[in-house]
């Protein structure tokens, strides 16, 4: 009898165990080959962290900051990692210039750094930036449909977008770098936009947060929308 209680009780306390370990809100894959996974924001932070508050994780100066499952923050170069998927729900946070709103007036959006809970499952990829050289960078899949990729590398410190389209195939560039400032900037914001529906040409779920970011263009300090493409993350437009 004593057995069997004992027993129950070592099983309750397993279950309640598994049941308040923190699950990984996603993984990557380093240059050593090794699958590491990321986890959520503890809710107490040892001193000398370097992801901002209320980020689970943290894109600055070409590295990216994670918890491990003890909560500790790690670092790692983007070249270090050959793939990323950051899960559904995740805080990701980006180190970016401050918005600048008329002319003389310059007001940082959030201590300069862009917020965004992730709606679906995002990829990031390692690409190149231009077409003729091999050096290889991590780019946030913005939107993907079953012939083509629509990627992001932004670089620190700058508001204006980087996109790229790439063939899913062969992962060959097919577009870019294009470059978008503000909303609503004219003829290199419209050239963006016809490039993007050339690829995606049916993909209702992109152009509604598109057209949303373009809504947002006299209220940048509040909802943190920069450019045409802020904050879409990993939008599936169908296979």
């Amino acid at each position: 009898m004593k057995k069997l209680i004992l027993l129950a009780f070592l099983g309750s306390f397993y279950a309640s165990a598994l049941a308040s370990a923190p699950q990984a809100i996603g993984q990557f894959l380093n240059d050593a080959n090794e699958q590491i996974s990321v986890y959520p924001r503890p809710a107490k932070v040892k001193f000398g962290n370097s992801i901002r508050s209320g980020c689970d994780c943290q894109f600055e100066k070409y590295t990216f900051y994670y918890f491990d499952a003890e909560g500790k923050h790690h670092k790692i170069k983007e070249a270090k990692i050959l793939e990323l998927t950051l899960n559904a729900g995740t805080v990701m946070c980006k180190k970016q210039a401050p918005v600048l709103v008329g002319r003389d007036e310059a007001r940082p959006q959030d201590i300069n750094y862009e917020r965004a809970e992730l709606e679906a499952d995002l990829p990031f990829i390692p690409l190149p930036k231009y077409k003729k050289k091999k050096k290889h960078f991590l780019h946030k899949v913005v939107a993907q449909n079953a012939d083509y990729l629509l990627t992001s590398h932004v670089p620190d410190n700058s508001n204006e977008g980087v996109f790229y389209i790439f063939s899913r195939r062969n992962k060959q560039m097919v577009e870019g770098p294009m470059r978008t400032l503000l909303l609503g900037e004219g003829k290199r914001g419209a050239a963006l936009y016809e490039k993007i529906e050339r690829y995606f040409p049916d993909c209702p779920a992109l152009y509604e947060k598109m057209e949303a970011n373009r809504k947002h263009q006299n209220n940048l300090r509040k909802v943190g929308v920069v450019h045409l493409l802020s904050k879409i993350n990993g939008c599936d437009c169908g296979q």
